[in-house]
C-alpha cells in the first residue's frame, strides 16, 4: 500500500483513490469500515481526530478513551459524520479571526469546520465553515479538467494563509480571512505529496513524485532551493517537517530513507533507512528532537535529529499512513497512528506499548 513511484503500477491506495473519484456514491456502503489515512490530536490534546477513505472524520475524547479502556470497556466515538463524499487525506488545526478550525483535505476540495464540532440532531453533518477547490486546468475548445486532490496541509499562523499540496504538481496559498486563492506556486514536474510550513522564514517546503523537495518564498512565489538526497536516486518525497525553530527539516522519499536538513546550510547532515516507503513523520511532542515515521510497513519509527534509531514499535495496520503525538494527558507522551485496518491506535511514547485502540467500524 505505499505510494507508487513515477512509471510504477498503482497500489491498492492509488486504484482506491481513482476508484472514488469514478464512483462517490459508493463510499456511503463503507463509511466507517475504510482505511485511515489522517490522525492528529486537538492543540489542546484533550482530542483525537483521523479521517479515510469514507470520508468521514471521527473524534475522541482521549480521556475518556483512556478511561475506558483502564476499566475493559470499548472506547465510544463522540463525534462521527460524513464531511467528504470522498477520501479525506489530511487534517490540519488554523485559526483565524480568533475561531480554531478543523480543516480536512480531501479528493475533490477543502473543507473547514468550527472547533469544537457542534453537535448535530440525527447525526448528521455540521456546517462547513467554508469549502475550496483548486483551480481546474483548461484545454481545448474550453474543456474543464479534473478537480486536483489535497494530499496535505499546513498553516501559516503568521500571515494566516492555508497550504495545499495538489495532485496537479502545484502547491496553494489561500487566504482563509477571505476564503479566496492568494497565490499558486508551480514547478514541480509531477505529484505533490506533501507541504509543510516554515512561518518565520516566509517559506514552505514541497515534496513531488519528480525525486524533489522544493523551498518556496511565499511572498514571490519563488522556488528558493531544489532538494535531493545525495547519492543515487531515492525516489519521490512522499513526507516533509520542519521543527519548531524551523533550523531542521526531515524528508521521507519513496526508496525507504528519511533524511534530515540543515535549512541554514541546506544541506542534508543524516539519513536514516526505513524498511518501506515512508509515509508521513512528525516531530514528537515528547521530545524537541524526536521524529517519528510511519510507512507501508507496521512499524512506528522514533529517530534523533543526529540519525540515531531511538525505538520501533509494531502496530495492527500493515500500512501506516497517520500518526501524531501528544503530551497533554499522559506523562511521556501519546503516539496515535492510523493506517490500512479500520482503527487507531494509542502508544505511550516512552515504553512503546498500546495503551488504547479505537475501532472506526463501530
Amino acid at each position: 500500500l505505499a505510494r507508487p513511484g513515477r512509471g510504477a503500477p498503482p497500489s491498492n491506495l492509488e486504484a482506491t483513490r481513482r476508484a472514488d473519484r469514478l464512483h462517490p456514491q459508493c463510499l456511503s456502503l463503507s463509511s466507517r469500515s475504510g482505511m485511515q489515512l489522517a490522525t492528529l490530536f486537538s492543540p489542546d490534546g484533550a482530542h483525537l481526530v483521523c479521517a479515510g477513505s469514507s470520508g468521514h472524520v471521527h473524534v475522541w475524547d482521549v480521556e475518556q478513551v483512556l478511561l475506558r479502556t483502564a476499566a475493559g470497556a470499548n472506547p465510544a466515538v463522540c463525534t462521527s459524520f460524513a464531511a467528504h463524499g470522498n477520501a479525506i487525506y489530511s487534517l490540519q488545526f488554523v485559526t483565524v479571526k480568533g475561531q480554531q478550525l478543523l480543516v480536512t483535505g480531501g479528493d475533490t476540495d477543502i473543507a473547514g469546520w468550527a472547533w469544537p464540532l457542534e453537535a448535530c440532531a440525527g447525526g448528521g453533518a455540521p456546517t462547513p465553515a467554508f469549502r475550496l477547490e483548486h483551480p481546474r486546468s483548461t484545454g481545448l475548445r474550453g474543456s474543464v479538467g479534473a478537480l486536483a486532490e489535497c494530499n496535505a496541509l499546513a498553516f501559516d499562523p503568521k500571515s494566516g494563509l492555508l497550504f495545499t499540496a495538489a495532485g496537479d504538481s502545484n502547491a496553494y496559498a489561500w487566504d482563509l480571512g477571505t476564503g479566496l486563492l492568494a497565490r499558486t506556486f508551480s514547478g514541480h514536474d509531477g505529484y505533490l505529496h506533501c507541504v509543510a510550513a516554515r512561518p518565520y522564514a516566509s517559506q514552505i517546503v514541497t515534496g513531488s513524485e519528480d525525486g524533489t523537495a522544493r523551498l518556496w518564498d511565499v511572498r514571490s512565489t519563488g522556488s528558493a532551493a531544489i532538494l535531493r538526497p545525495p547519492g543515487e536516486s531515492c525516489g519521490w518525497c512522499a513526507c516533509a517537517e520542519v521543527d519548531a525553530t524551523e533550523d531542521w527539516l526531515v524528508c521521507g522519499w519513496g526508496a525507504g530513507v528519511l533524511t534530515t536538513w540543515s535549512l541554514t546550510a541546506q544541506t542534508c547532515t543524516a539519513a536514516m533507512p526505513t524498511g518501506a516507503p515512508p509515509q508521513q513523520l512528525r516531530f514528537g511532542a515528547h521530545s524537541q528532537s524526536s521524529v517519528l515515521s510511519v510507512g507501508a510497513e507496521p512499524i512506528i519509527y522514533e529517530w534523533s535529529l543526529s540519525g540515531s534509531l531511538v525505538q520501533r514499535i509494531t502496530c495492527a495496520s500493515t500500512s501506516l499512513f497517520g500518526v501524531d503525538s501528544s503530551t497533554a494527558l499522559r506523562e511521556g507522551g501519546l503516539i496515535a497512528v492510523c493506517g490500512n485496518a479500520p482503527q487507531v491506535q494509542l502508544f505511550d511514547a516512552t515504553v512503546g506499548v498500546v495503551v488504547s485502540e479505537v475501532d472506526t467500524s463501530e
